[in-house]
Order: C-alpha cells, then structure tokens, then sequence
C-alpha cells in the first residue's frame, strides 16, 4: 500500500522529508506497526530518519517509558508538554489517541486548552499537582523549587516521579524538533503526499 507522510511543514525548510521507503529497514521495522494503525508516516519520523540509529533509540525510549506511567498518567504528561511547548504536531496526535481510548472530553479539553483549564474541575487534585509540576518544570527550565518534586515523589512513588520526569524530558525534546521543523497537526495537514509502497526499499533501505 501507498503511505502518506502527514505533519508536514507548511513552509519549505530547506530539507526533504524522507518517504517511508527512504527510511532504513531497522526503522521501518520498528515504525511498521505504527504506520499500519494510523495510516501514515508521521513527519517528525519523516525527518529524524536522516539520524536512523539516534531515532530508533529515541522511539524505544518512548517504548520503554510507556510502563513507566499508567495511561492516563502518560497521556497528562503528553497532553500537558505539547500545550505548554505549542507542539500542535504530538497536541493533535494525543488528542485523538485519548479520543480512541474514550478519556472523558472535558479531561482532555482541560489539559489541551488553557482556557478550559480555569473553567472546570475536570483533574482530581493529583493530576491538577502533577499539572502545575509539569508546567513549572518545563517553563523555568527545570528550575524548579526541590519542595514541588519531593511532593511527586510523595505522591508517585520514586519510580513513577523518575519515570514521569524522563516522560517530561521526552516531550520536551519532541517539542523542540518539531516547533524547529514547524511540523503542522496531522489532522489539520493538507500538504500530505504519497510515499513510495510500503516494502520498496528506496534510497534509504539497508
């Protein structure tokens, strides 16, 4: 079947994004499942493909981290670091995955909008905790008052407090690749192209 690569740039950034066929059998591999279940070739895969072995260590450490946090945990962290960093890209793509999963609307409307966030009691007081420490990490840097983590740690346990703030830094870095790029919502994308069949080798397979 064709892929088509959606979240591309609006504007021209000077680089081609890779097709899925560019890509190396290692990450086709481990994208191939993906790819399948959502239809298309995410355009942040598009462009880290040009560091293959840097993205597939960066995708098993998504892999791993997702035991580190229950779903609803992990899906504040994403929901919550996409906001605060103006990702639309992962915004969109953790939107309709909480849709999938049947998170309640105004859960989701109170993490992905500001807005909604003054207006309702949606979150339970830990999530509103872990909101606040995810939002001061990421906009002071991870300066953060020792007091605000040692109350995660509190509250998660050591293992989850580590695993949600490795999630952070996960997002984070996500973030800052693709508001660089200027990848767009996949959803709101109408520059998607085709790429070549899914099992062409292209250029790229090895």
């Amino acid at each position: 079947m064709d892929v088509v690569t959606r979240g591309l740039p609006a504007e021209p950034i000077g680089l081609e994004a890779l097709s899925f066929a560019d890509l190396t059998d290692e990450l086709q591999a481990q994208l191939g499942a993906r790819v399948q279940r959502l239809g298309y070739l995410g355009a942040f895969f598009a462009y880290a493909g040009y560091q293959p072995a840097a993205l597939g260590e960066f995708i098993d450490f998504t892999e791993a981290l997702k035991s580190a946090l229950p779903f609803k945990r992990a899906e504040l962290v994403a929901l919550t670091v996409a906001r605060v960093m103006g990702n639309d890209y992962e915004l969109d793509q953790h939107i309709r995955l909480c849709k999938v999963r049947c998170m309640p609307r105004d859960w989701i409307d109170e993490l992905a909008t500001p807005q909604s966030r003054l207006e309702g009691p949606a979150l339970d007081d830990s999530e509103r905790r872990l909101v606040d420490f995810i939002e001061a990490s990421v906009e002071r840097r991870g300066k953060v008052d020792p007091s605000m983590f040692a109350e995660i740690v509190a509250q998660e346990g050591a293992s989850g407090a580590i695993g949600l703030l490795l999630m952070v830094s996960r997002f984070v870095a996500h973030a800052t690749v693709s508001n660089v790029l200027g990848l767009q919502a996949p959803s709101l994308d109408s520059s998607s192209r085709s790429a070549e069949p899914v099992g062409d080798q292209g250029r790229g397979g090895r």
